[in-house]
C-alpha cells in the first residue's frame, strides 16, 4: 500500500510540474477558449436547457405511463405488481410536474427581475436607467420589447 501511494504522488507531482511547465511556456492566444454553446448569457442557456427538458420529459412521460399501463394490466392480481405500476405513474408524473414547474420558476425570476422571454427563447435585454420593460401579451411576440419611462 505505502508503494502504491508513494508511486501515485510521485506521478501526480510529475504530471502537475509538466503541466505548469508547459502551461506557462504557451503564448496567451493558444490559451483562449470558444463559447461552444450558441447562448449568450447565462439566463438564456437555463431557458434553453428548461426548453429541452421538456423537450425530452414529455415523450418520455408518455413512454413511462405506456409502460405502467401494460405492466397494470398484466399483473395479474398481483397486488405488488399491480402497485408498482401505480407508483410508476405516479413518480413519472412526480417528475414532469418538476421541469414545469422549474420552468415556471424561471419564468417568474425573470418577471421579478425584470427580463422577459422571447418567443426565440432569447431575453430582451436590461432597460436603460429610469425605464422598465413593457410587459404583455403582446411582448412575447416580438423579439424585443419596447422600454417606456
Amino acid at each position: 500500500m505505502k508503494k502504491f501511494l508513494s508511486t501515485t504522488l510521485i506521478v501526480l507531482v510529475f504530471f502537475t510540474a509538466i503541466t505548469a511547465f508547459f502551461g506557462v511556456a504557451q503564448p496567451a492566444e493558444a490559451l483562449k477558449l470558444e463559447n461552444p454553446l450558441a447562448v449568450d448569457s447565462f439566463q438564456e442557456f437555463i431557458t434553453r436547457l428548461i426548453r429541452m427538458l421538456i423537450f425530452i420529459a414529455a415523450p418520455a412521460l408518455a413512454l413511462i405511463v405506456a409502460v405502467a399501463g401494460l405492466r397494470f394490466v398484466v399483473s395479474g392480481g398481483n397486488p405488488k405488481k399491480r402497485e408498482s405500476a401505480k407508483n410508476m405513474i405516479k413518480y413519472g408524473i412526480i417528475g414532469f410536474l418538476i421541469i414545469i414547474l422549474a420552468w415556471v420558476l424561471v419564468a417568474v425570476l425573470q418577471g421579478l427581475v425584470g427580463t422577459t422571454q422571447t418567443q426565440d427563447g432569447g431575453s430582451g435585454g436590461a432597460c436603460p436607467a429610469g425605464q422598465t420593460r413593457v410587459i404583455g401579451s403582446d411582448c412575447q411576440l416580438y423579439p424585443n420589447c419596447p422600454c417606456v419611462q
